[in-house]
């Protein structure tokens, strides 16, 4: 993976607010996939790759939120044992 120092001297134009998107999966890849890359080629707009983007960042949210209220629990559980 190409350190922030690479990205900026190899596309200096991109700045820092395009960066989210070049390092995460594409919506293709994702697990599961959101559309297949034909269709995100051929099909789909800018405006739909943005909404692609807003729904990884609901699921990636939706996950942490539920991996810290596991551990939360976990932690409840433990400290009733003792």
């Amino acid at each position: 993976m190409l350190t922030q120092g690479e990205i900026g001297r190899i596309a200096p134009n991109l700045g820092r607010d395009m960066l989210p998107y070049l390092l995460r999966p594409t919506p293709c890849m994702s697990e599961p996939p959101l559309c297949t890359l034909h269709e995100l080629r051929t099909i789909y707009t800018l405006d739909d790759l943005a909404d692609f983007h807003e729904a990884l960042d609901l699921r990636e949210a939706a996950g942490e939120k539920a991996t810290r209220v596991t551990e939360r629990e976990a932690q409840a559980r433990s400290r009733g044992r003792r």
